[in-house]
C-alpha cells in the first residue's frame, strides 16, 4: 500500500483461481493476515477458488502445486490504483496477474497506490487577511468611539 492517502491497514479482497491441479488439498503459509482459509482444495476436475484478505506486507503462499498447474489471482482494489509484478520483474497496471502457468515456485505482488491533494496552509493563507481585517475593525472602531466623546 503506497501512497500519501494508503491506509496501511485496509484490507484488500483476492481470489486465488487454480486450473489444472492435482486433486487434493494443499495447505497455505500465511505472514500477517487473520480469518483466512488455512488450505485450499483442489476438487476432481482440477479447479479450485479462494478468497483472503490481504493488508499491507501481508502474503499467502499455496504449497504443493504441480507443475502445469495455472494460477490467476484478482483483486477489488477499490478506490486504490493497482499495479503487480510477477517474480519481483517490472509493475504491471491493473487488478490481475493474469494466468502464470507453474513450472516453478513463482510470485505476485500487488502495490495498491493512493493519492490526493492534502489540504495544507490554509490557515497560513488566510490568517493574514484575517488579522488584518480584525486589525482595520478595531482602529474604525477607536476612531468612532473616540470621536463620539469629544462631541460632549
Amino acid at each position: 500500500i503506497s501512497g500519501n492517502q494508503g491506509d496501511k491497514n485496509k484490507r484488500f479482497n483476492f481470489t486465488l483461481t487454480i486450473t489444472g491441479a492435482n486433486p487434493g488439498t494443499y495447505p497455505i503459509i500465511a505472514n500477517d493476515v487473520t480469518d483466512n482459509p488455512t488450505s485450499i482444495t483442489v476438487g476432481a476436475d482440477g479447479t479450485a477458488t479462494g478468497a483472503y484478505l490481504l493488508t499491507n506486507n501481508s502474503t499467502v503462499q499455496v504449497i504443493g502445486l504441480n507443475e502445469g498447474a495455472v494460477c490467476t489471482v484478482t483483486e477489488d482494489p477499490g478506490d486504490y490504483t493497482p499495479t503487480h509484478s510477477l517474480d519481483s520483474g517490472n509493475a504491471v497496471s491493473g487488478n490481475s496477474s493474469g494466468a502464470v502457468t507453474l513450472d516453478r515456485d513463482h510470485s505476485v505482488a500487488f502495490t495498491n497506490t493512493r493519492n490526493g491533494i492534502i489540504p495544507t496552509g490554509i490557515i497560513m493563507t488566510i490568517a493574514p487577511f484575517a488579522i488584518g481585517i480584525c486589525v482595520f475593525g478595531a482602529v474604525f472602531i477607536f476612531i468612532i468611539c473616540r470621536k463620539k466623546r469629544r462631541s460632549y
